[in-house]
């Protein structure tokens, strides 16, 4: 098990007022990597950006976008595993 370091958990924290001040910007390429700091990050601002019934910094967990993030099917996120890589036509086809 890991923690999160302070400067991450500080990343994900402003992140997190920018999404609910809506200053997150419209779309947004992030790379996880391997790195748990990133992952952490990944995992918390996703969710919340696309919860439909979001509860300050957290999403709700229940509604069908948070489901669908849930079960990796949500149309509004692309998932691109570490052999593949992002063709610009692709990225032009997100709506």
């Amino acid at each position: 098990m890991h923690t999160t370091s302070p400067v991450a958990s500080k990343a994900i924290q402003d992140a997190l007022y920018a999404v609910k001040d809506g200053l997150w910007p419209q779309s947004a390429l992030v790379e996880t990597g391997v790195s748990a700091t990133f992952k952490d990050f990944y995992q918390n601002i996703v969710p919340r950006l696309l919860c439909s019934q979001p509860h300050d910094e957290k999403a709700c967990g229940q509604c069908r976008n948070c489901k669908l993030w849930r079960e990796e099917s949500h149309p509004d996120v692309l998932h691109v595993g570490r052999d593949e890589s992002i063709k610009i036509d692709a990225v032009r086809d997100v709506q």
